[in-house]
């Protein structure tokens, strides 16, 4: 009950003054009921000061109410200030970032250009790369071609030399057929023959301490080991396979095997297929086997 006094009390002191300031037939009607009420004159001054009070607590609070409304215009106003301010700075750097944008699109379009005339140069000499290539390996393949067809009348020619040296010669003639098959060489495939010699200080050849030689021919980057004898035995072809493992633990080197004579043992020429070794004997086999010259 005392809040709701209180709260009627609060109401009637905010609002009543503005009301008898824009009501004056209300003002009037409450003068009228006031004095009517307060028979003395003292509660009517009293009456009255109160009003007046009222009336001075309005006007101090309506001035604070400007100021504060003043000062909220001159921030509002600051404000916009400051927004356009900073709107006209995010438009300059907005136009700024399209003009970069517009230059970097150009500079994409540029550099893309020349990408692709790179592209298609490369294209066009891959292309000629191709042709020109492809011509060159027609070349190859023809003298290819023609060196088989001379290496195999060369090869002909090296069987009948071959075979004519052996029944010229004969197996008592070693020396004198090796040298002539090594002249043969030189001649129609111009590989020179020379003679490798080497202490075999463990007998890893021949089971004891002795000189082992054979003969060496050296093409490009292969290394060949000819065995040339008038006749050969299964014997042989086992001494010539640990002569050329001597030769690989001295120089690292893996040779390529290559026997020539015109008479091989049937049991030694097997020995030599199983070992990997080339045999170049009478014409008749050679014309058999179709064996290629390493």
């Amino acid at each position: 009950m005392a809040a709701l006094k209180n709260e009627v009390k609060r109401v009637i002191k905010e609002e009543l003054p503005k009301i008898l300031l824009e009501d004056p037939l209300f003002r009037t009607q409450i003068i009228g009921i006031l004095t009517e009420a307060f028979a003395a004159r003292g509660d009517l001054n009293k009456i009255i000061g109160e009003i007046k009070a009222l009336r001075e607590d309005f006007n101090r609070e309506t001035i604070k109410m400007w100021g504060e409304i003043k000062a909220l215009r001159e921030e509002t106003v600051k404000l916009r200030e400051d927004f356009a301010r900073e709107t006209a700075k995010l438009w300059d750097e907005v136009k700024a970032l399209r003009e970069e944008t517009v230059k970097l699109r150009e500079d994409f379009a540029r550099e893309t250009a020349k990408l692709w005339d790179e592209v298609k140069a490369l294209r066009e000499e891959t292309v000629k790369l191709r042709e020109d290539f492809a011509r060159e390996t027609a070349k190859l393949w023809d003298e290819v071609k023609a060196l088989r067809e001379d290496f195999n009348i060369g090869m002909e020619n090296f069987a009948h030399y071959l075979q004519a040296l052996g029944a010229r010669w004969g197996i008592y003639a070693e020396d004198a057929f090796r040298e002539g098959v090594r002249a043969l060489l030189e001649k129609y495939f111009g590989v020179r023959v020379e003679k490798w010699t080497y202490y075999d200080s463990e007998g890893y050849v021949f089971g004891r301490p002795s000189m082992v030689d054979i003969d060496l021919a050296i093409i490009d980057s292969k290394h060949i080991l000819i065995e040339v004898k008038s006749s050969v035995s299964r014997g042989d072809v086992g001494t010539f396979i640990k002569t050329a493992s001597l030769y690989k633990r001295v120089f690292n080197i893996e040779p390529e095997l290559m026997i020539v004579s015109p008479f091989v043992d049937d049991r030694a020429l097997k020995l030599a297929k199983e070992a990997g070794i080339k045999v170049y004997t009478s014409l008749d086999k050679f014309r058999k086997r179709r064996t290629k010259f390493p």
